[in-house]
This record gives C-alpha cells, structure tokens and sequence, in this order.
C-alpha cells in the first residue's frame, strides 16, 4: 500500500466519524426542540358545593410557546382535555380558573395542562371534595308550590337554593294532591320553609339534601305525613320550629341534626312548638338543641302518646316561656331540669296521674304567670321549693292538690300581686299561704 493510498483512507476514516457526530448533534437538537412544557398545579381553594377554584404556574414552557393553558378535572383520576376543562389564554404566566357546575358532595380529581408545539403536558393530579353549599342556581324570591304539577315544573329547573319561603301548601279541594317531592332533591338552602296542609303526602323524601333553614321551619296540618326523616341534613342554626297538627306523624328523628336556635335580631319569637300530633311517641329528634339567648319558648301541646321529654335536656338557663298541655301519658320532666328561669309564663295543664314534676325543681324565678291547672295526679308543689319570684300564681282543677308548702319562698318573698285558687282539693288564699296555713 502506496503512502497516499494511506492517507487516502484514514482521511475517509475522519470524514465518517465527523458525519456520525453530526448526525448525532442534530439529533439532539431535535430531541430538545420538542420538549413538553412543565406545569404546576395550584391547590384548590374557595371551595364551595358548585364551585371551586385552582390554577397553576408555568415551570418551564419547553422550548416552544404555550400557545394554551388550564385545568382539567374529572370525578376519575388522571382527568384530561376530554374531560371538563377551562382554557386560560397562552404564554408562561401563572393564572387562576374557576370549576363550575360541579356536583354536591363529590370527591374530584384536577390536573393542570399547557400546550406547546410538541404536545400537552400535564402536571401532577390533586383532589378535593365539594361542600353542600349551594352558590350558582339560586331563585330569587317566594316560592309556592299547591300541587304535584307545579312541584315538578319548578324541580325541573334543578335549583339549589331559594332566597325567601319555599311553601308547600295544598290549594283546598286540590285534585292534583303533592304525593312525591322528589323533583326538589337538588334544593340545599331555604330562608323559611313551610309544609302545611297536605292530604296525601307521606314523607318529606326530596328534601334529602337540604342542609340550611335562616328562619322558619314549620310541618303542621299534614293527614298522611309518617315521618319527616328527609330533614335529617338540617343543621343550621334558625329561630322558630313548629311541628303540629300531623294526624299520623310518629317520630321526628329528621330534626337530629338541629343543634341550636338562636335569637332574632328583629322582635320576633324564638323557639319550639310541638303541638297536637295524636301518634307521635317520643320526641327524641330534639336531643341536640339548644336555645341562645333569654326570648326563647317551649311549648309542648297536646301529643296523647308522648311519655318522656327527655329529649329537651340540652335547653339551660332562661327562657320566655314553658308550656307544658294535656299530655295525658307523660311520665316525666326531667328534661326540664337544665332550665333555671321563666321570664314570661310557666303553664303545666293537662297531666296524668303517672307524671313526675321532679324536672322543675331547679327554675328559681318565673317573671309573670305560674298557672297550674287540670293536672289529675298533683298532690303537692314541692318541686316549686327552689321559686323564689313569681308575681302572679293560678291553680285551678287539681282535684288532689292539697299542699301548696313548696311556694312558701315565693309568697314569703312579697313579690306575688296574685294568687288565686279554685277547684282544688285545698283552696288557700294568699293570706293563708303568708300564715303559714299552706296544706291541709
């Protein structure tokens, strides 16, 4: 081999080595051109039941112009642009989006995304849970529903929540009677709301989600209503609760989710009634309330089943007034027992012969009317021992009532302007009861 046939080929040896390292320099040049953006994703903040917000910061934009950017989500993981989306301009700036339409107590799944010239990247996946706060599709105004149609044209809308009063109140003689209340299932806030006067109505199902009631809730004069389990999500606070007049209501368990009434900001009453349901048997569902404030009343009226109040034991200190009427089977009251003052009425009629007062013994001031009346099985009033004010007294139709010693702290304290008696088995009058001759 000639020196040049030599050289000859070690110079083609350099060529192909620098053509291979071009070929490979190039490749990578390509490689880096084609780089998917990096994103990350922003916690998810403001959430409400509908609505929720996040966003992301832009890492690195890959070499190329993110010409989109957003968030997407899903209730699957790994959610994507096939899935719900917002699209928040270009470039590599940060930016916030918000998710809308979302369902109510739900467990969604996010993920960031930006787009460039090679493809989508997607950042890590975060999660979260919506509320039962109603924010987006809400009516303004009253709302009265009379008959099975009208509730299920406005149920179609699918709102959330209503500004006033929802009403759901028979027209007389309605030939299209509310039987299904189904239609209002996506309903989670009311200002006030009123069930009366139904005919065939025999639950409140529908009204499942419904979490918040600002004012009234009343369920009265309903002949088929059995129970009222659908309000069990109630847990706001509000002012008055009227449960009366349901020929067939047994139980009120729905309302276990009440914990407190509060007291109006405007001169108005604040309280619970229960009155005048013929089947109802305990009265349990209120075993988480309380009452705020010294304007609040009870008044249990009229509920021939009922044997315990028991469930009023969370209710301490003042109150406006207690009324406890013809609760023929009541064999305690010992949930009073919490309760200490009465600034207005103290009224017991009407109990039988099996009923202990004992859950009195601790209210030590009534401002205006104690009246006693028609109670067949009072012999004494000793569990008045601790009343140390009351300004006037009433007992009439206590057949067996003949020794009134325990009100001798409030007559003795000269506060009474009243006392009057009749129809007892003893009679005092107020001058008996200052000399001491206060039993037969």
């Amino acid at each position: 081999m000639t020196k040049l046939t030599h050289r000859y080929i070690i110079l083609v040896i350099v060529l192909m080595v620098s053509l291979f390292s071009c070929s490979e320099d190039d490749s990578e040049v390509q490689t880096e051109d084609q780089t998917l953006a990096r994103i990350s994703v922003s916690p998810v903040v403001l959430i409400e039941g509908d609505v929720a917000s996040s966003g992301a910061s832009i890492i690195d934009s890959g070499n190329s112009a993110i010409t989109k950017k957003g968030i997407c989500w899903d209730t699957s993981p790994n959610p994507d642009l096939t899935n719900f989306t917002t699209t928040d301009g270009n470039g590599s700036t940060s930016f916030t989006s918000v998710m809308e339409n979302l369902a109510f107590n739900t467990v969604y799944y996010v993920r960031a995304y930006a787009e460039n010239a090679t493809g989508v990247a997607y950042s890590d996946e975060i999660s979260f849970t919506t509320t039962n706060t109603c924010t987006l599709n809400i009516f303004d105004g009253e709302v009265r529903l009379t008959n099975q149609a009208e509730v299920d044209s406005f149920g179609a809308n699918n709102y959330c929540g209503i500004t006033t009063e929802l009403i759901i109140e028979e027209a007389e003689g309605e030939q299209d009677p509310i039987v299904d209340l189904s239609p209002l299932q996506n309903i989670r806030s009311v200002f006030s709301l009123y069930i009366n006067g139904t005919n065939s109505l025999e639950t409140l199902e529908g009204l499942h989600n419904l979490s918040v009631v600002e004012d009234y809730l009343q369920v009265s004069d309903n002949d088929a209503l059995q129970n009222i389990d659908a309000l069990v999500n109630i847990t706001s606070k509000f002012f008055l609760l009227d449960i009366s007049r349901n020929e067939v209501l047994t139980t009120i368990d729905g309302l276990s989710g009440i914990t407190t009434l509060i007291e109006p900001s405007y001169n108005n009453v604040t309280g619970i009634y229960i009155g005048l349901n013929p089947k109802l048997q305990h009265i349990n569902g209120l075993s988480n309330i309380s009452i705020e404030g010294d304007r609040g009343s009870i008044s249990i009226h009229s509920n021939e089943l009922l044997t315990n109040i028991d469930a009023l034991s969370g209710i301490s200190g003042t109150i406006e007034n207690l009324q406890l009427v013809d609760l023929p089977n009541l064999q305690n009251t010992s949930g009073l027992s919490q309760i200490t003052t009465v600034t207005d009425e103290l009224s017991i009629i009407g109990l039988g012969n099996a009923a202990s007062w004992d859950g009195l013994q601790n209210i030590t001031s009534v401002g205006n009317k104690l009246l006693i009346a028609d109670n067949q099985g009072l012999i004494n009033l000793d569990m008045f021992s601790n009343l140390n004010s009351v300004t006037s007294a009433y007992f009439t139709s206590n057949y067996f009532l003949t020794d009134y010693c325990g009100l001798s702290n409030a007559v003795n304290s000269g506060n009474i302007a009243s006392f009057t008696t009749e129809n007892n088995a003893y009679n005092p009058s107020l001058a008996n009861m200052q000399n001491g001759d206060c039993a037969l």
